[in-house]
């Protein structure tokens, strides 16, 4: 028996302590406490030291920290916008949360779970304290001191077999300091693409969680533990300097993407074209761009009179988004006059490119991309083109899953791309200057230099503190780790006069005697030009004209100045002229595109020529027919658009003052427009006008330029 009774003993007592368990869980987390009684309120005066030390962490930040500002209006415009902010987030809350019920529904044995109730309570969060962080780059930075001691509910119905479970949040208190940053900025309302919130310190959390009815957080032990966890796991997601971040403006609509990668297209050839000459076949060239940027579109060369051109071109564009954007390309036939003709064109969706793997398209051309389109059933031949992405190393992650950048020696793909680690991007972004030095500084602008690429900001007029807020793209083919950026600020007053062609151009081409005129824009003893801007052009065909020589110039890029020289005495070219470009980044292009170029049948030499000298016994002339004219109320007009004639340079200018004359400068020969021209007011203050209201506008899609005139110096031979 003895042992019959131990045997019971045992199992009544492994029966028991569950059992007992159990009952006082139940018991435990159902009935309340009865004692409890409200917290006395005391005034501050009467607290003692004790009490006061305790409160000190409750104390907003504005009082213990100066650099904090106080915002009582906020927290009343919260307060207002409350009850509308908390139906907006309960729907996101519940939207959110069904994909996420979703995944665990017909697992462990869960049939169904969803929202009893959902809301956020009537009390908002309550700002304790905003400072705002001094930042160098292109975003806002503010930080949050914040607490909320909502009374919120949240009660989720879970159907677990056949029994149907109830599980409550309450009283959500939460205390934390955050970091907003609104970044980047865009020109699209507002203002801002993104928002990142991060936390500077591990939030504090309190909650209350109940299982029908019953509250779990009671149990001995469990509060702190699970207080902890949930502390620790937001951390490790929203602790600075990780952020969560929510897209305000939607890419397509204004939002600026960083550059991912590069894209390096080569442009091969294109077969059977249509024929747009009518003496002959066509003059293709092809443009190439990328959807959704602003940039201008890169160029090929013109393959003169063929239907088949080789072009074997090499381009790189910034790649932004390869799931949005898409190549471009555009056929056309150059001409010398008017319009250039379409030919055709395609597109190419670059979200089927892998990073690092070549690929070649041979696309039909279309009339345009609308497939209800009837002209695309017109055969318009096709165009060949090879294209590689070669995103950069901080983004490789986010493409394809073949990559490999941690050197992996059986990796073929690291090895065979090993040629493009070092490609990147190197974006500079000029904001300003302070108290630039100087009287007059109406056109200030920076000039950026980078390996011998050069590019300038836009002039900043009659201010010593130019802001230009401009940024650039350098690309990289490996990392700049000794290299320079070399920046120049500067002022140029523009005025405008005649130079006449050095001497000793003349022991460089035939005998005889030449006219050429050249624009110099500094009306000082230097040139405004840099001596690598202007281009020579030697073996010209005879029939090639200043207008005929901009537009194919134009091809390389923006084109400040042309002129062909003519002989004096029988009117004819000379066969030679020059070029002046906007930077020297498009004259180098220029002189690499064109040089050996063949045009008409001839094979054009292009190279760097000196800036023309102004010799020192030239004289003024007046006007043809020896007439004089008066030059103080006269304005000079440059950077014209080939079709602006004398009207619509009339009309323009005839918007700031009485206009006695408005000239637009043709060439004798071919009778077309050399692309410059003359205004001639009543007063000198509409000449001010005009110069300070029209300098830079759009006329026919170029910025024109408005300076002064001067008078004319003629050579003497």
């Amino acid at each position: 028996m003895g042992f019959v009774d131990s045997l019971l003993g045992i199992i009544g007592f492994g029966i028991g302590i569950p059992i007992g368990l159990v009952l006082g869980f139940f018991v435990f987390i159902y009935f309340q406490p009865r004692d409890v009684k409200e917290p006395v309120a005391k005034p501050f005066d009467e607290l003692d030291s004790s009490s006061l030390i305790d409160l000190l962490p409750e104390l907003p930040l504005w009082i213990m920290n100066p650099d904090y500002e106080r915002v009582d209006w906020l927290n009343k415009f919260i307060l207002d916008m409350w009850p509308y902010f908390d139906k907006a987030a309960c729907k996101i809350i519940k939207s959110s949360a069904e994909a996420t019920f979703a995944e665990y529904i017909g697992k462990y044995q869960i049939k169904s779970i969803d929202f009893e109730r959902l809301t956020l309570g009537k009390l908002p969060p309550v700002i304790y304290g905003m400072k705002a962080q001094d930042s160098n780059v292109n975003e806002l930075v503010f930080d949050i001191a914040l607490k909320w001691a909502g009374n919120s509910d949240i009660a989720l119905a879970i159907k677990l077999l056949s029994l149907q479970l109830s599980v409550q949040v309450v009283d959500i208190q939460v205390s934390a300091l955050t970091r907003i940053v609104l970044k980047p900025f865009v020109p699209t309302f507002p203002c801002f693409s993104n928002i990142a919130v991060s936390l500077m310190e591990k939030p504090k959390i309190d909650f209350g969680l109940r299982v029908m009815g019953g509250d779990l957080m009671a149990i001995p032990g469990l509060y702190h533990t699970v207080q902890e966890i949930v502390r620790t796991q937001v951390a490790k997601l929203y602790l600075w300097p990780q952020a969560f971040e929510v897209e305000i403006l939607d890419n397509s609509i204004g939002a600026t993407k960083k550059p991912v990668g590069i894209l390096q297209v080569k442009i091969v050839r294109a077969r059977k074209l249509l024929k747009m000459d009518f003496l002959g076949k066509s003059d293709p060239y092809v443009k190439l761009s990328l959807s959704g940027e602003k940039l201008s579109a890169k160029k090929t060369s013109v393959k003169m009179n063929t239907l088949n051109p080789e072009w074997n071109e090499d381009f790189k564009l910034i790649l932004k988004d390869p799931q949005l954007q898409d190549l471009q390309m555009h056929l056309f036939d150059w001409d010398e006059v008017g319009a250039h003709d379409f030919l055709g064109m395609q597109v190419v969706q670059l979200n089927q490119l892998t990073p690092y793997e070549k690929k070649e398209f041979t696309l039909n051309l279309v009339n345009s991309m609308d497939p209800n389109d009837p002209h695309n059933k017109k055969p318009r031949g096709q165009i060949t083109l090879e294209t590689t992405f070669v995103p950069f190393l901080e983004d490789s992650k986010k493409f394809s899953g073949i990559l490999d950048y941690e050197g992996n020696p059986g990796s073929s793909i690291g090895q065979d791309n090993a040629r493009f680690s070092g490609s990147g991007l190197l974006l500079v972004t000029v904001i300003g200057a302070k108290d630039v030095e100087g009287k007059h500084h109406n056109n200030s602008y920076v000039r950026i230099t980078f390996k011998g690429d050069q590019k300038k900001t836009k002039s900043i007029k009659k201010t010593r503190d130019p802001y230009w807020n401009e940024e650039f793209e350098f690309v990289l083919d490996e990392a700049p780790l000794k290299d320079l950026i070399h920046l120049e600020v500067i002022s140029k007053r523009r005025r405008i006069g005649f130079m006449s062609i050095s001497s000793e151009l003349d022991e460089e081409v035939e005998g005889g005697e030449e006219e050429g005129e050249s624009l110099d824009f500094t009306g000082g003893e230097e040139p405004s030009f840099a001596p690598d801007l202007k281009l020579f052009v030697g073996n010209l065909p005879f029939t090639v004209d200043s207008a005929a020589l901009a537009g194919l110039f134009e091809q390389a890029g923006n084109v400040e100045m042309v002129e062909v020289i003519y002989d004096k005495l029988t009117g004819r070219s000379r066969g030679f002229g020059f070029v002046t470009m906007s930077t020297a980044e498009e004259a180098e292009a220029a002189a690499q595109q064109f040089n050996g170029y063949e045009l008409q049948g001839r094979a054009l030499r292009v190279n760097s020529g000196p800036p023309p000298a102004k010799r020192e016994d030239s004289s003024f002339r007046g006007p043809r027919g020896g007439g004089s004219s008066d030059n103080s109320n006269r304005v000079y007009v440059g950077n014209l658009a080939w079709g602006v004639d004398n009207l619509a340079l009339e009309t323009l200018f005839g918007e700031q003052g009485q206009v006695k004359e408005a000239r637009v400068v043709y060439d004798r020969e071919s009778g077309r427009s050399r692309g410059f021209g003359f205004v001639t007011y009543s007063s000198a203050e509409e000449v001010n006008n005009a110069i300070e209201s029209l300098d830079g506008v759009d006329l026919n899609g170029r910025s024109i330029r408005v300076s002064p005139a001067e008078a004319r110096p003629r050579r003497e031979y």
